[in-house]
Formats: structure tokens, C-alpha cells, sequence
């Protein structure tokens, strides 16, 4: 997702030209339908499959090759791929697989502009305005979403507002009591109507913050991404930890609000006003752990805190 806008600048500055994505399977759903790719090329796991892998790209005899997820993997790709520019990050380790290397900032920046560094570095234009994150979202998906706001009688012309309150990252978690008290006082307080947002794995979660408000709220059923992306592209406002939805929010151009913990919201979170961040302040705040026995950054973000984050947002929620 935050490797779109790269997509759109090369297309923009070659539109003729063969433009293919490697990407592994479980995020193919990102990047299907996008109108300016080519080919999305499937890298599978094992000696033999990556082996292929390569003697495919090989064989494309590429005039750029850019490695913006610059893994040791990744690095080995890019440097048997037989393309004439290859173009990479100065990683540790890693930058002798490149022969364009792109010296990072010292300071923090937004990962979509840490990106679009190595598009500079070879002289492509990047214009003066970001591109956005995109997602392309079929017609099937958006009739999904207009018949499940029917279906569970969302009213419009009240806020309709998204909590993805989950992440792959223990650390990242907010606490579900706190969800349940937020949710509760955005329904009493401002009307709001709440949907609660979940992926592969995640119901019980979901299920456990429910319990625990004294008001009703929507739990969307299993979905696909695409689904998904229609679903949030309804909402008024998502509010979430560091996580996936959050980036298809910015990409469905939805306000967000997100608590963070151990990540930098810096590189994590878009600078526009109309994504907001919650961030404690403690000593130990974007450590980048995965685990933690404290978690006092997630716990000193109070239900009240995003409250009043809310009430400074609503000019761009209603």
C-alpha cells in the first residue's frame, strides 16, 4: 500500500513504459485492478521457487529495478537480476547488491517519502504534491458495502465512525477496555454509530471489546480486503492502533486517528491534518519493541485523550 505512490510517479514520468510489482501472495488483493501495472509477479517461499523467481527477472533484462523492501532476500534479487540500474537503500549488509545507492535521511520521514527517495536518486521527477496511496476497489465490493450500511441501518447523516483495534504487534495494542469506553462515549455524547473492524484471527478480540460497552455497535462480517476498503471508504472517521486499515484509510482519503506505542508516527502516520496522532509521553515512546512487560505508552493514552482529538477533527469529519 505505502509503495503506491511510487507506482503512480513512474507512471506519470514513463507511461509507456512495462511497469511489474514482486510481491508475496497474501497482498496481492493490494495491488490487483491497479491500472499502471503490468504484471504482479508472485514471490513464493523456498529455495527452488525464489531460484525461478530469478531466472524470471532475469530473463526481463529490467532498466530499473527498484528494492524498496531492502531484505537480505530481497537485496539477492535485485543483485543477480541482470537490470541496468539497480537501485537500493545504503543498508548495512545489504547496499553491494545495487549500483545506484540511496543514502537515507538521519531524520524520521514518512515511509511514502523514504520511497520516493529512490525514484530522486535516478532523476525522476516526484512533482511537487505527494501522490496518494491508492486502491482499487470493484464495483462488486462497493455494493457490498452499500448493502451492509442498508442492511445494519447506517445513517448518514449521523458519524460514522470505523475502530480497527487490533494489530499483528502485541505492543501496538491499545486496551480493549479502552476501546469499549471510547466507543461508548462517541455513541452517548455525539451520536455516533460505531463499526468495528477485524481480520483473519481476530473476532474473539472483537467480541471481548462488545462485551464490555453498554451500547450497541456493528461487528462487519468476514471480508476480504477489497471488501474491506469499501467498508472504511463509507466511515467518517477511523479511529486505530498502528495498523493495516489505518493505511487503506488514507488511501479511501478517511480521517484518521491513530495510538501509537513503539513505531514512529513519524515514518508510519501522513503529515495532512486530517490524520491525527495519540502518542504518550514517555521516555521509552517509539522504541520499536515487540515486546514489552509495561506498555505504559498504550496505557497513558486515555479514552478521554482521543476524545478530545475527536472534537478537534470534527470540521473534517462531518
Amino acid at each position: 500500500m505505502l509503495t503506491t505512490p511510487v507506482i503512480s510517479v513512474l507512471h506519470k514520468a514513463f507511461p509507456q513504459a512495462q511497469i511489474d510489482f514482486l510481491i508475496e501472495k497474501p497482498f496481492f488483493d493490494i495491488l490487483s485492478g491497479n491500472p499502471y501495472l503490468n504484471n504482479i509477479i508472485i514471490s513464493k517461499k523456498g529455495f527452488l521457487n525464489q531460484l525461478n523467481l530469478i531466472k524470471k527477472i532475469r530473463k526481463e533484462k529490467y532498466d530499473f529495478l527498484f528494492d524498496f523492501l531492502g531484505n537480505p532476500r530481497t537485496a539477492l534479487i535485485s543483485f543477480f537480476s541482470k537490470a541496468r540500474k539497480k537501485i537500493g537503500f545504503d543498508f548495512r549488509g545489504r547496499k553491494f547488491a545495487y549500483n545506484i545507492r540511496v543514502k537515507r535521511d538521519d531524520k524520521p520521514k514518512y515511509i511514502v517519502d523514504f520511497k520516493l527517495d529512490a525514484l530522486r536518486a535516478v532523476g525522476i521527477d516526484i512533482g511537487d504534491e505527494r501522490e496518494p496511496l491508492s486502491m482499487f476497489v470493484p464495483s462488486g465490493a462497493q455494493t457490498f458495502a452499500e448493502n451492509f450500511f442498508a442492511d445494519n441501518n447506517l445513517d448518514k447523516k449521523k458519524p460514522v465512525i470505523g475502530i480497527s483495534p487490533t494489530s499483528r504487534k502485541q505492543t501496538r495494542i491499545w486496551p480493549g477496555e479502552y476501546f469499549a469506553l471510547l466507543a461508548d462515549k462517541l455513541i452517548q455524547k455525539y451520536n455516533a454509530q460505531i463499526i468495528f473492524l477485524w481480520g483473519p484471527g481476530e473476532i474473539e478480540k472483537i467480541q471481548k471489546i462488545i462485551s464490555l460497552m453498554k451500547n450497541k455497535a456493528v461487528i462487519i462480517p468476514r471480508v476480504d480486503i477489497k471488501q474491506l476498503a469499501a467498508l472504511i471508504k463509507k466511515c467518517n472517521l477511523l479511529i486505530s492502533n498502528d495498523n493495516g486499515p489505518k493505511h487503506i484509510a488514507v488511501a479511501m482519503e478517511v480521517p484518521s486517528i491513530t495510538i501509537y506505542g513503539p513505531t514512529q508516527s513519524e515514518c508510519w502516520n501522513p503529515p495532512e491534518q486530517e490524520h491525527r496522532v495519540l502518542r504518550a509521553d514517555v521516555a521509552c515512546i517509539g522504541c520499536n519493541q515487540n515486546e514489552c512487560f509495561s506498555m505504559q505508552c498504550m496505557d497513558k493514552v486515555t479514552p478521554e485523550k482521543v476524545e478530545e482529538v475527536f472534537l478537534r477533527m470534527r470540521e473534517f469529519i462531518l
